[in-house]
């Protein structure tokens, strides 16, 4: 695990660091250099968690599973968790007709997606700004945002309560 962000990750999954609330799990993390897709198709489970464009090498592992789903290829892959952070909307376009599909075919307990738009500070606006998005969300089933069946959350990811859901 090179660079600060990806070795401090590495070391929550450890068990190392001693403000860890997780249960020590194997955990191979690939990035932000080499390939993302090296060791995916070796594991069971799968986090994948995109910064704007850098989202950009999992649209082929996404296509990728969805494919082998469709064609019920076997593969050792049970889940893949996709968190995508973005600073605005616009920023979301460019892979909505991927997320889409995937989404449309149903595949969702195998895909899981989670879109952050980290732009949007938390205050007393964005709390407002929340609840109306959850409420759009309730009377359409869409995102507004995106337009997907997945809800886009404002402000940073509490990773805490992402990483506990995922277990």
């Amino acid at each position: 695990s090179l660079g600060n962000w990806p070795r401090a990750v590495h070391r929550r999954f450890e068990g190392r660091n001693p403000e860890t609330r997780y249960k020590p799990v194997p955990a191979v993390l690939d990035g932000p250099y080499g390939t993302p897709s090296m060791h995916i198709f070796d594991s069971t489970h799968a986090i994948l968690v995109g910064a704007g464009i850098g989202a950009t090498p999992f649209a082929s592992i996404l296509r990728t599973v969805q494919l082998m789903n469709h064609q019920r290829k076997p593969m050792k892959l049970q889940k893949v968790h996709f968190i995508w952070l973005n600073r605005g909307q616009q920023s979301f376009e460019w892979f909505l007709e991927l997320l889409a599909d995937i989404q449309r075919r149903r595949i969702n307990d195998l895909i899981d997606i989670h879109i952050y738009m980290t732009d949007v500070k938390p205050d007393l606006k964005s709390g407002a700004l929340n609840l109306a998005m959850e409420i759009l969300f309730a009377e359409k089933g869409s995102d507004p945002v995106t337009g997907l069946p997945s809800q886009t959350h404002f402000g940073p990811p509490d990773w805490h309560a992402l990483i506990a859901a995922f277990a």
